[in-house]
């Protein structure tokens, strides 16, 4: 309905119209009834896509769609196709203006490497690959470590990108050679050569140990970018 086809009775409001006579009660109803709808529809989907069961959908990133009317967020954690909003709770989840105040672009994951993961040197995932044209920013991270016996190589834990050598953050191995349990920092690291697209997040201690025993569950806060 574009503005110019509101009716009015009797006052003069360009662009406005009038009908230059009395207008029958229906022709009056039709006007709020429609004025309703559509602004119902304008805060509902401004701006987004129609639901397609051709795409793919992704919680963060095509994770938006509308369907009679109603905008849908894409909310399971792997990608899914072909699945109508309405039809599974735990795949889509109705949305309202209101909520786009919780909105973010920094999200937040955790993870923990064993004892055994340590000594090791096992690497764990701790962000699933994006797709191919985003690569994942470490923004900040934490490391909860919980002392048991001295491991007795020196070496850093690290969150590293997947199939890189360069960490994007890092926490000295004084931590784990240390004797004791700490929550702390984990530092940030710059290089041009510890980010790239499509691939995961893992955190792991960088060398392996013969002996020692303690656990480190490590935070991360993160954000993607389109490259």
């Amino acid at each position: 309905m574009a503005k110019e086809d509101f009716i009015l009775r009797e006052t003069i409001h360009l662009p406005l119209v009038t009908t230059g006579q009395e207008i029958t009660f229906p022709q009056y109803d039709n006007n709020p009834i429609t004025t309703y709808e559509e602004l119902v529809s304008l805060s509902n989907s401004s701006g987004i896509e129609v639901y397609s069961a051709a795409v793919k959908y992704h919680k963060d990133f095509k994770k938006y769609a509308t369907l009679s009317g109603q905008t849908w967020k894409m909310i399971h954690s792997t990608p899914q196709i072909n699945v109508t909003p309405g039809t599974d709770p735990l795949v889509w989840s109705e949305v309202y203006p209101s909520d786009a105040i919780t909105e973010r672009d920094v999200f937040f994951a955790e993870a923990e490497l064993s004892a055994s993961d340590i000594l090791n040197a096992t690497k764990i995932d701790i962000i699933a690959a994006p797709p191919s044209e985003y690569a994942i920013v470490v923004t900040s991270s934490e490391i909860k470590y919980t002392h048991s016996v001295i491991y007795d190589t020196f070496t850093p834990v690290e969150v590293v990108t997947d199939s890189l050598t360069s960490a994007q953050s890092q926490v000295s191995g004084s931590l784990i050679t240390g004797g004791a349990s700490s929550f702390q920092k984990m530092t940030l690291l710059y290089s041009q050569n510890n980010i790239v697209a499509g691939k995961k997040l893992q955190i792991f201690a960088r060398n392996a140990s013969t002996v020692g025993s303690g656990t480190a569950k490590i935070y991360v806060t993160y954000k993607y970018i389109k490259l």
